[in-house]
């Protein structure tokens, strides 16, 4: 079992539809590498919204808003982060000093 399939389980329970999840995931992990594309698939599937909704696909569409836990950002009606504390966020991200 991978890791991916063991965090599914942890959330959903039984099996991770592999036949629909191997592709997103694959051109993730050869884009960002394994160790983030992992970090950020946790914070997807933990994320309450997405209930039992989610899919690789979807993950892969959203890439972009997995980058922290979902309840750091004020969330507007839709389960999604508005405009502003996602530009904050990014912002925060881009303009604090890395720890050396």
């Amino acid at each position: 079992m991978t890791p991916y399939a063991d965090a599914w389980k942890a959330r959903f329970g039984g099996a991770l539809p592999v036949e629909r999840s191997v592709r997103p995931l694959a051109l993730l992990r050869g884009e960002h590498g394994d160790e983030e594309v992992l970090r950020r698939w946790r914070l997807y599937l933990a994320d309450q919204e997405r209930g039992k909704y989610a899919t690789a696909q979807g993950f892969a569409s959203t890439w972009g808003e997995w980058d922290q836990p979902p309840n750091r950002l004020a969330l507007n009606g839709n389960g999604k982060p508005s405009a502003a504390d996602a530009m904050s966020a990014s912002m925060q991200r881009i303009f604090t000093p890395s720890e050396r």
